[in-house]
């Protein structure tokens, strides 16, 4: 949309509509409003700006002045030259048009590459969201936040009903001016929330879930994890809720993109992501003009970043990126890290007081959501666009409203989902368990013995090539290994997915098997995705175990195997190699240890090189 006349002049490049609490502006409208609050109300244009959706950039200003802003997440990249007066949406179109140095530091560490506001190139830089660009100086400015927190003050249900409100405007608003919109389907939180606000839409919305055909509900794997559990939890809830849906498998009919897609689409990103997925989308959605509505970036609201004592200053960006991100860096250099770290906070002013507003909130918004999120769509442009609801200023807004504990319990999507569509709080998110079944777990979790009661109905056995031979079912919370099966290299596997956004792990394991002799034929071993943190020779303990595994977070594979180590023959060995748990608890627990786990048995070892 353009509209100029010999005074100023207003762009909005993109897809893009109002949603206001009280009235929502049509387009027209919009731009004439934009226009004259920029000239005579900034700060009713900033304000203005908080509740207009979508995936665009605004570019508005008049002889003496030109500002540029993008959309409350920065969905719709910009990047912008501090020597040239050039600004792009992509940062290869930009050099192409104006060559640039390139930065050799952050070209050799991916992950500088979309950090704070740099680019692989010395002398550009990204407008981060929050910040606009002042064209002609060509340097960006915050503008949000403005003040404390308008929306703290309100009550719960409140927030959670202007939220709702925003949300399904947008929808309202798309799915009667768009022909041809998708919505990924999947068995996590974010995704449940995002189908709960389409019910009064989803007649008009293509839904997929992209999956295996062979369909096999081994957890080991991660990438395996996630297929099968998705493609579990969608077949649940498609079977009791109507929806136009299709799953496209990875392993049928693979699909693969052409070398001049692939240059193509490294031009259009910084890094790549989900490439492989990309001729799957195209197939599947085979129309020129695509919108896929995204639920990304909900994790905003959800203080992933901090705990309830994370200091609110630069510090707690600092400890962060040095600690869990800090891995990603592990092998820069530490003067080059240093160096950049500090442009980074400087240039984003993340060493200023913002308010009543946590520095590592908008630091996860701005830098983790902001600038990855951003080069993820830019990937799959090429098959189709995005809408991201949740990315309106207005609506984030809100959601950090909420108190720490309050976004912790995920509280805000939870009643999104009971209000406008409550069965779909039934079904297990990233959880094989639904309410029901995950309820009757937690009666159990009280401290108990639960040696009667069913923590595991079956488990695997795999041969010495680690291939599957079989499922065993057992109503004893027993693994073991057939005698038939027990041969040098043979095992019995269980995993379990943690469940807690965060704490310990509390399970009592039981071994009949006591027998100098039998030194070194057998042994169980603990793992925490695939990193092993036990082992122990089961003939030298027969007691009750006692384990506490610590610094579990969400979604953490905990797999337990009994393992046979030489060939056996004696038909009394299957009776040996069974191992019993007694307990299974999960503990939430926001503290972090320096040890793993802790084991009762003195034979326990714990410490591998």
């Amino acid at each position: 949309m353009v509209y100029e006349n010999h005074e100023y002049f207003i762009i909005i490049h993109g897809h893009f509509t109002h949603v206001g609490l009280n009235e929502s502006l049509d387009n027209e409208s919009l731009k004439l409003k934009l226009i004259e609050k920029y000239f005579n109300n900034y700060s009713e244009f900033l304000d203005l700006i908080d509740f207009i959706a979508g995936r665009y950039v605004i570019i508005i200003g008049d002889n003496q002045e030109v500002q540029i802003f993008n959309d409350a997440v920065g969905t719709r990249s910009v990047y912008y030259s501090t020597i040239s007066k050039v600004v792009s949406s992509h940062v290869n179109l930009l050099n192409d048009v104006v060559p640039h140095e390139v930065d050799t530091n952050i070209k050799n560490y991916n992950h500088l590459k979309y950090s704070f506001n740099f680019s692989p190139f010395k002398y550009i830089k990204s407008l981060v969201p929050n910040f606009y660009l002042n064209f002609h100086l060509s340097t960006a400015y915050r503008f949000f936040p403005r003040a404390k927190n308008k929306y703290t003050s309100l009550d719960i249900d409140e927030k959670i009903e202007m939220v709702s409100k925003l949300w399904k405007s947008q929808l309202d608003y798309y799915t009667n001016n768009f022909e041809n919109l998708a919505f990924s389907l999947t068995g996590g939180n974010d995704s449940r929330v995002s189908l709960a606000m389409l019910k009064p839409f989803k007649d008009k919305v293509k839904f997929f879930t992209y999956a295996t055909k062979n369909f096999d509900q081994d957890f080991s794997n991660f990438r395996s994890k996630i297929l099968n559990l998705d493609q579990y939890i969608v077949k649940q809830i498609i079977s009791d809720i109507p929806l136009n849906h299709t799953f496209f498998y990875l392993d049928e009919n693979p699909k693969q993109l052409t070398p001049k897609e692939k240059q193509v689409i490294n031009r259009n990103t910084i890094k790549p992501h989900g490439q492989n997925i990309i001729p799957y989308y195209n197939y599947l959605f085979p129309k020129d003009y695509v919108i896929h509505i995204r639920a990304n970036i909900l994790e905003i609201g959800s203080a992933s970043y901090r705990n309830i004592e994370t200091p609110n200053n630069i510090s707690s960006i600092d400890s962060k990126l040095r600690g869990y991100i800090g891995k990603l860096f592990h092998n820069i250099p530490t003067e080059t890290y240093n160096t950049y770290l500090q442009n980074g906070l400087t240039s984003l002013g993340y060493s200023n007081t913002h308010f009543d507003y946590h520095t590592l909130d908008l630091y996860y918004w701005e830098d983790r959501m902001g600038r990855w999120y951003s080069e993820v769509l830019n990937e799959t442009d090429v098959a189709f666009d995005t809408l991201s609801p949740f990315s309106l200023r207005a609506i984030i807004d809100i959601s950090l409203s909420l108190s720490y504990q309050e976004r912790k319990s995920n509280i805000l999507f939870n009643e999104l989902i009971n209000k406008n569509y409550s069965v779909l709080n039934f079904y297990g998110k990233n959880n094989l368990n639904n309410l029901y079944e995950q309820i009757s777990e937690k009666d159990f979790s009280i401290g108990e013995n639960l040696s009667s009661k069913e923590i595991f109905s079956s488990f695997k056995l795999f041969n010495s090539e680690k291939n599957k031979i079989n499922t065993i079912n057992t109503n004893t919370n027993t693994l073991f290994v057939p005698k038939e099966s027990c041969v040098n290299g043979s095992y019995a596997k269980k995993s379990f997915i943690y469940n807690n956004v965060k704490g310990i792990l509390k399970i009592n394991l039981l071994s009949r098997y006591n027998n100098k002799k039998g030194i070194n034929y057998l042994n169980y071993e603990i793992y925490k995705n695939n990193k092993l943190l036990l082992r122990e020779d089961m003939c030298k303990w027969d007691n009750e175990i006692n384990l506490t595994i610590f610094n579990m977070s969400k979604d953490d594979i905990l797999t337990i195997s009994v393992n046979v180590n030489k060939n056996i023959k004696s038909a009394s060995m299957e009776q040996a190699t069974k191992l019993t748990i007694l307990n299974y608890i999960e503990i939430k627990d926001e503290r972090s240890y320096e040890k793993d786990i802790l084991s009762s048995s003195p034979f326990s070892i714990t410490k591998f090189e």
